[in-house]
């Protein structure tokens, strides 16, 4: 009978430690200022991903010229 109640409490401490360490809140600006978070304390969260991360690469250029008095910037940018 002892062994059952042990075992009883053991499974309901369990439970309720899972439950507690899975608790995931979206980062918002809201959530940055509601916990004063700063570049030292985001080192130590962990963020969790919903979609894919998809990497590309690339490469830009910029270009500035002189014509007619007037300064034109013109940007290339080039996608892999």
């Amino acid at each position: 009978m002892k062994n059952r109640i042990k075992y009883g409490l053991f499974t309901l401490l369990f439970i309720g430690m899972f439950n507690a360490c899975k608790q995931q809140i979206p980062y918002t600006k809201k959530v940055e200022k509601e916990y004063k978070l700063e570049s030292e304390n985001l080192r130590e969260l962990q963020f969790y991903l919903v979609g894919d991360i998809v990497l590309t690469r690339g490469s830009s250029e910029d270009d500035s010229r002189l014509e007619d008095g007037d300064i034109l910037i013109s940007e290339q940018q080039n996608l892999d």
